[in-house]
């Protein structure tokens, strides 16, 4: 109804795809300045990948000391940030680089080791006596430049600059198997299901109100603490995309199914027993709960129209409803706002009854 009422027609963004440029030095005034200072000056979202001089590329540290006529292979996932990089840094030289690979060669492998899976960037620490660097990382449809902080997961895509003679030793290194990918830890699954139910079991105590547990609830809760992790030493937290993508839309036909096998005969009988009554009053709520939180969303706090429908998700717990708002709006944000909404919400619910139950007793 907020899609046809608003009238809102989103288009699914074009996905980030690195762009590279070949960069000769021709501004005196950068000369002698180490990376790290340039990196400064430069737009935000570019990045210094390697460096040609005296006929060879090479790559570079943040204490890398630049001259004239170098030339810099910069990254970015929008051409007109490499556009405004040309300008700052002097003039493009297609080719220098990419038609000399005696000293660095690129290639792409999968992140299917363990040991690497979890971990991020600037902790990575290659085998002794290979040169390498991580360009970029791609994950799912998006390229992102490497950071520190990017933490790699199963089945990521890792674009390296190294020498030929240890591209061997790098795809060993970072596993490089697509059927690694769609494996899952079981024992983490069943370490992080277990921790959920202890959770959940464990009874709070309100004044007033007495005691209550969060119950399955809190297996969302520990698992949004575990994913934020990501790692514990041996044991990785989160899946590969492609067995999340896939159980997703198993659970959700899963559910679906058994929604309607299991309430199908008590709704057809509580409706022949109490009438559509019970129908309004349900719409009512419905209508009421989604109304208020559109209202809020859209109108006061002015949020995008995908941010909204995300916190409509939400607010209503129903997977069903963020597959459906994810065909309307076709970006991340549906789902990234699900995530943070859904479980203060089940806690608010879960709340909400025992004080209403509580109240009711008297």
């Amino acid at each position: 109804m907020l899609n046809i009422g608003l009238k809102v027609k989103i288009q699914k963004p074009p996905a980030k795809i690195l762009e590279t440029a070949e960069i000769a030095l021709r501004n005196t005034s950068l000369s002698g300045l180490k990376l790290s200072e340039l990196a400064r000056l430069l737009p935000s979202g570019v990045s210094i990948a390697a460096v040609r001089r005296a006929h060879h590329n090479r790559l570079v540290t943040a204490d890398f000391t630049l001259q004239a006529d170098d030339v810099l292979l910069a990254t970015a996932t929008e051409r007109s940030l490499l556009d405004e990089a040309t300008a700052l840094c002097g003039e493009l030289q297609p080719g220098r680089m990419a038609s000399h690979r005696e000293d660095l060669d690129y290639m792409r492998v999968f992140a299917s080791n363990p040991a690497v899976v979890g971990t991020a960037l600037g902790q990575i620490r290659f085998p002794d006596g290979v040169n390498c660097s991580i360009a970029y990382v791609r994950r799912g449809d998006a390229d992102m430049l490497s950071s520190p902080d990017l933490i790699l997961e199963a089945g990521d895509r890792v674009g390296l600059l190294v020498n030929r003679a240890h591209q061997a030793t790098m795809r060993a290194f970072f596993g490089d198997s697509i059927k690694g990918t769609a494996d899952l830890s079981f024992i983490c699954l069943g370490i992080g299901a277990a921790a959920g139910l202890l959770v959940g079991a464990i009874p709070l105590r309100v004044p007033g109100l007495g005691a209550f547990s969060l119950g399955l609830a809190a297996l969302l809760l520990v698992a949004l603490c575990l994913g934020k992790l990501r790692r514990s030493g041996p044991f990785v937290w989160v899946m590969p995309l492609s067995a999340n993508l896939v159980l997703r839309n198993l659970g959700l036909t899963i559910f679906l199914a058994q929604v309607g096998i299991s309430c199908g005969p008590k709704f057809i009988a509580t409706v022949g027993t109490a009438g559509p009554l019970l129908l309004l009053y349900g719409a009512i709520t419905l209508l009421v709960l989604v109304g208020v939180t559109a209202v809020c969303c859209l109108w006061i706090f002015r949020l995008p129209f995908d941010t909204s429908v995300g916190v409509v998700c939400g607010a209503t717990g129903n997977p069903a409803i963020l597959a459906f708002a994810n065909r309307i709006a076709p970006t991340d944000q549906p789902d990234i706002m699900y995530a943070m909404i859904f479980p203060s919400m089940t806690i608010v619910k879960v709340l909400f009854v025992q004080i209403a139950i509580s109240i009711a007793a008297g």
